[in-house]
């Protein structure tokens, strides 16, 4: 295994080539923090906190995935990382006068189809959910420690922010100059941080 690590800390994660020459990254999660395969849990609440956990030690993004009906019970749930859908087409069509098909959307969250997830499913017995499947390697760099605050489910205001940033608007003044107001008048000119893409 050719560890070719390109991160800060090696503690974070590790990462090597496959021999077609494909990176996989590896988070260096503690085993009381990782996903136990065959580990029942009693409501989908539990095991969607312990996936929220693991990813946000290993610093990636998880949602919600697949979901299997029958007879119109749920018995099958996927979690998967943010980057799970395959990347958008940018081909364009140019023999159309359609000025829509020459426009591409701009995203600042960009996809590249990786497979890590967890599976459960419904034991009809217990009526607890079983984790039958978990993938650990990404195709993508995790977000470094430094940075965790950039990830999507940490780019949320709290309480305090919205509090100014309503205050703010009573004089006239945007949320986005609000914000920045707030990120300068705490030392911490952090703002330009938020521009970078994930």
């Amino acid at each position: 295994m050719d560890n070719g690590n390109a991160t800060d800390s090696e503690e974070e994660w590790f990462s090597w080539f496959t021999p077609n020459g494909t990176r996989y990254w590896c988070p260096a999660a503690p085993d009381n923090l990782k996903p136990r395969l065959e580990t029942v849990f009693q409501q989908w609440e539990d095991v969607v906190e312990m996936y929220d956990l693991y990813a946000e030690h290993c610093g990636f993004s998880n949602r919600l995935g697949t979901i299997k009906i029958k007879k119109g019970a749920i018995t099958h749930r996927y979690i998967v990382c943010s980057n799970h859908d395959k990347p958008h087409s940018q081909n364009r069509n140019f023999d159309t006068l359609d000025e829509t098909s020459l426009k591409i959307r701009q995203y600042t969250f960009r996809v590249c189809d990786c497979k890590t997830c967890i599976r459960v499913k419904l034991d009809q017995t217990s009526r607890g959910w079983v984790l039958y499947h978990f993938e650990e390697n990404h195709n993508h760099p995790m977000v470094p420690a430094h940075s965790r605050d950039l990830t999507k489910k940490r780019r949320r205001l709290d309480f305090f922010t919205k509090e100014f940033i309503h205050r703010a608007s009573l004089s006239k003044v945007g949320p986005s100059m609000a914000h920045r107001l707030q990120v300068n008048l705490g030392g911490a000119p952090q703002h330009e941080r938020y521009r970078r893409r994930l």
